[in-house]
């Protein structure tokens, strides 16, 4: 095999492989993912009590929630958005 004909399999090897999956950031429990959002406890057990975060808790067992963290920020920047609109001029 010449270089050329290396070069040219090594670059359709690389065009071919598939891409990671993306990483989900799981977050356990409510005062984590107060910490993950920047906010305090009381805000993030609003959300829940207003079923903001419904689609984004992956396991609820017990006391013990396990959120799917960039979900619940989308969830969060949606409802906030909602509700303060911002204003165009």
């Amino acid at each position: 095999m010449t270089g050329r004909e290396f070069c040219s399999l090594a670059e359709s090897v690389l065009l071919h492989t598939p891409s990671p999956a993306p990483v989900r950031s799981t977050i356990i429990g409510v005062r984590a993912l107060a910490e993950f959002l920047g906010c305090c406890e009381s805000t993030v057990y609003s959300l829940r009590r207003h079923r903001v975060l419904d689609d984004a808790i992956v396991s609820h067992i017990g006391r013990r929630i396990v959120f799917d963290g960039d979900r619940a920020r989308d969830l969060a920047n949606t409802y906030k958005e909602c509700l303060h609109p911002k204003i165009h001029y």
